[in-house]
């Protein structure tokens, strides 16, 4: 694939990548992005600001449904800056959405009053 238009993904997501530069899926991404939207698991390595964040990101955001409103997804991460590496990135995703997507990070070790 030589385009995101080419997975498939929802307007508002092909604007939030526009705006971030994104203009050709990386091979990390070419690879996971349609295993996930076939709802799979997936294992991956890959090096560090290599695309990993939004190759599982996208699929997940694309398969939201905006008239449910209730919990469409949990990601777990290791450590507490992965955790806010990857809201900010699904911020950014969000923002252009026609509907509201609330997103929120819940970490060990901080105030309840300060998480987001």
């Amino acid at each position: 694939m030589s385009n995101f238009s080419d997975f498939n993904l929802k307007p508002f997501l092909l604007t939030a990548l526009k705006e971030l530069n994104f203009t050709e899926p990386t091979p990390v991404q070419e690879k996971v992005i349609p295993v996930v939207m076939q709802g799979r698991d997936v294992v991956g390595q890959s090096a560090t600001g290599s695309g990993k964040t939004h190759a599982f990101l996208l699929p997940i955001f694309n398969q939201l449904d905006p008239d449910v409103d209730q919990v469409q997804a949990v990601i777990t991460t290791p450590s507490r800056e992965l955790a806010y590496q990857i809201i900010d990135a699904a911020k950014q995703l969000a923002k252009h959405s026609d509907k509201p997507i609330s997103i929120g990070a819940y970490v060990g070790g901080t105030d309840k009053v300060r998480q987001e």
